[in-house]
């Protein structure tokens, strides 16, 4: 039997070398590209599935909204006591608790407004009152807190975008006016930003790009967050 002759495989990768190195290039390349598909094709599936899940908020069907038990108690007993009150907002209690801001949303004014605590931890001080526009799936009333769900850009039903999108609870968002087109500033629907301070939402909490990223960027995960109508 012979040995292996090194001296002519030697021959042969000399002989060959720009063809081998082409081919060792190719192989790096397509190693590179099929790496790259992979995770391209997995990330945009998950974007894929969170914009689906949120999207269906704007979708013109009844809103299911998952409440802790603790604020489900105090949404019955919230609304037990609107039946029985008044249209006045001051017979209102202040409201306390731990996080930095308290957000109000009149589905009357079409307003939203942002109050801050007083010295004895009470949110009676006015800080923000936001212009909105809200919808017919807009919950009527009810105690919320922000969850942690934010996207600076998402997909909306119609193949439009909301920019500066906080998550209220389920399928309700604060976002701003619509995008004809995602990352573009100049594409905003400029007859829907004419329409705030009107109820022409699908569900959603429509505000201006500025009051929308202010929410975005100052109300963290737990801010309270309730929705009235004022007679």
């Amino acid at each position: 039997m012979g040995g292996i002759n090194l001296h002519k495989i030697k021959e042969i990768i000399k002989n060959n070398s720009n063809i081998i190195f082409l081919l060792v290039a190719i192989a790096i390349v397509t190693n590179i590209v099929i790496v790259y598909t992979f995770v391209y094709i997995f990330s945009d599936k998950e974007k894929d599935v969170e914009e689906i899940n949120i999207k269906s908020v704007t979708q013109k069907s009844p809103i299911v909204v998952e409440l802790s038990e603790d604020l489900q108690k105090e949404n019955t007993l919230q609304n037990k006591n609107d039946q029985n009150s008044e249209s006045d907002e001051n017979q209102e209690n202040y409201p306390t608790g731990n996080s930095k801001y308290y957000i109000k949303v009149n589905l009357k004014t079409q307003t939203v407004n942002i109050y801050q605590k007083d010295e004895i931890n009470r949110y009676s001080i006015p800080v923000k009152t936001m212009l909105c526009s809200t919808g017919e799936y807009t919950p009527k009333s009810g105690k919320y807190k922000i969850t942690t769900y934010k996207q600076e850009w998402l997909g909306l039903q119609g193949n439009v975008y909301g920019q500066y999108c906080t998550q209220i609870v389920g399928n309700i968002l604060f976002h701003s006016v619509p995008y004809l087109e995602k990352y573009n500033p100049s594409s905003l629907e400029y007859w829907e930003y004419d329409k705030l301070g009107q109820d022409v939402s699908l569900g959603c909490i429509r505000l201006t790009v500025e009051n929308a990223k202010w929410i975005y960027d100052n109300c963290d995960a737990g801010t309270r967050s309730r929705i009235l109508f004022i007679r």
